[in-house]
């Protein structure tokens, strides 16, 4: 025999607080994407203006980098030349990215993951619909999502050259580090003190960080060895 229950009736006070507590819910993950959408419009407008000091200074260092360097330092509590750099690349990759404010994390270093992702070609409107991306993604979750580069093959030598004949051939080196700020530290005096002979293959984000940690006549120096 079926048997019915009858539930009592819910308390007006605690079903007040709890669609009080799914309201506030509501608006703090909108205020997610407000947050997201305020931070990659303040990146484009840096990076605007960074161009503009470029234009004005004449190169990468004057005054005017230094007057928007200043301002920056004491807006977010830092003079790290890297932080700027990751700012500018932010703001490069921004109107792609503004697509996904909704689903992005509003954190500077997971927009800066994402950024190198579009630069790098990545799926990134894929694997936001797949919901591999949300607004709780980490750095680590992104830094995974991304492909590492692809390993250059090996060139095929037709036949064997004498032994008294000494051959040179092109050799094409990966090393991977943490992020472009680690490799800029580590390649500025390679890229400075070693003349010709080399080239470094490397995103956009890689200019924007070894630039920012040289002055304009190093970086000149420096930037013919960049491919």
């Amino acid at each position: 025999m079926a048997r019915t229950e009858v539930l009592a009736a819910r308390d007006n006070t605690f079903e007040k607080e709890v669609n009080a507590l799914a309201r506030e819910g509501k608006r703090l993950v909108d205020s997610y994407s407000d947050l997201t959408e305020r931070m990659l419009s303040f990146a484009q407008k840096f990076e605007r203006l960074w161009d503009q000091a470029k234009s004005l200074d004449g190169g990468n260092s004057g005054q005017h980098h230094i007057y928007l360097r200043q301002a920056l330092s004491e807006l977010v509590n830092t003079s790290n030349k890297s932080i700027q750099s990751r700012w500018v690349t932010i703001g490069s990759n921004a109107k792609a990215l503004l697509r996904f404010k909704n689903a992005l994390p509003p954190y500077r270093d997971s927009l800066y993951e994402l950024a190198l992702a579009v630069e790098g070609n990545e799926p990134v409107a894929k694997w936001v619909k797949q919901k591999q991306i949300t607004a709780d993604s980490s750095v680590r979750d992104l830094r995974s999502l991304r492909s590492p580069k692809r390993k250059r093959g090996k060139s095929k030598i037709a036949g064997k050259p004498s032994k008294s004949v000494k051959r040179s051939y092109p050799a094409a080196i990966t090393i991977s580090f943490e992020d472009f700020e680690a490799a800029a530290d580590t390649l500025r005096t390679l890229l400075l003190t070693v003349s010709g002979g080399f080239k470094v293959s490397a995103p956009q984000a890689f200019d924007h960080a070894i630039r920012a940690k040289m002055d304009a006549k190093d970086y000149e120096k420096a930037k013919g060895h960049l491919a």
